[in-house]
């Protein structure tokens, strides 16, 4: 979708990030676009994608996708896509008892660790299992995207119970050699506690993070924000961080180094 996004993370090929998890957070600004843009680059790559939304319908990313000449509907009808809607899911383990939960717990990490009344437990389960058809079907490793996190908090789950849903997840996509891709919302001047705690626990765990942040000066109509890189990189053996302003049209992002806009001189 961004190849240009590509190149600023040093992702040439899905191959190069297998295994690991791109952690992505924003404040002040929008950062889905991000979301749109890693949700074409798998499917477009013939990786399984199991995409998990708490904000938005299907029908608004496959409109956007369409506009990149991407198909979601038929990616979904394919088996290539899964869609999974968070707060449906959430909503309908709200109305189950105890006894009408009906949930695998062999080999489950919140029944490992006597946390079998997990409030996400069955929203994890009904993850792990979507992921495990998709592996099923596919040669490449699977992908898990989720936007956006910080909704767990706000619908009343504690910050425990997130940071352990978040955990387990990236180790179950990790241990099958997948990408996980996680979003969350630190609230305006990320003034959200519980959500930055989430974040900053995300930036122990994932080793690709990307902050996208309005600008210090405000706002500016030719500089949309502020992106902040940080790379966990095996060939520099240490941690490779960037900072970069962009622009967003309708279907192109313009990069440019911090301060190098004649918008913002």
């Amino acid at each position: 979708m961004f190849p240009e996004l590509n190149s600023v993370l040093d992702i040439k090929t899905t191959d190069s990030i297998i295994g690991k998890a791109i952690g992505i957070s924003e404040s002040d600004v929008d950062g889905s676009f991000l979301i749109h843009h890693f949700l074409s680059f798998f499917l477009r790559n013939d990786h399984p994608v199991s995409f998990v939304t708490f904000v938005q319908s299907f029908n608004h990313f496959n409109t956007v996708s369409k506009k990149f000449g991407l198909d979601l509907a038929a990616k979904r009808n394919n088996g290539q896509l899964a869609f999974i809607e968070g707060l449906k899911l959430l909503g309908e383990s709200f109305m189950l008892d105890d006894n009408e939960s009906h949930v695998s717990k062999g080999d489950n990490p919140f029944v490992e660790r006597g946390q079998s009344n997990h409030a996400l437990l069955p929203l994890y389960c009904y993850i792990e299992n979507i992921c495990n058809d998709l592996i099923k079907d596919h040669s490449k490793p699977p992908i898990l995207i989720i936007d956006d996190v910080s909704v767990l908090l706000s619908t009343g789950h504690t910050l425990k119970d997130t940071i352990a849903f978040i955990q387990y997840l990236q180790n179950f996509v990790s241990s099958q050699n997948g990408i996980a891709v996680l979003h969350i919302s630190k609230g305006k001047r990320s003034c959200d506690e519980d959500a930055v705690v989430v974040w900053k626990h995300m930036c122990h765990l994932f080793p690709v993070l990307i902050e996208v942040c309005g600008l210090s000066s405000g706002y500016c109509r030719d500089v949309h924000g502020e992106l902040k890189i940080a790379n966990d990189s095996s060939l520099h053996k240490h941690q490779v961080k960037k900072s970069m302003q962009y622009k967003l049209t309708d279907k192109s992002i313009a990069l440019f180094a911090a301060g190098l806009s004649s918008a913002v001189l």
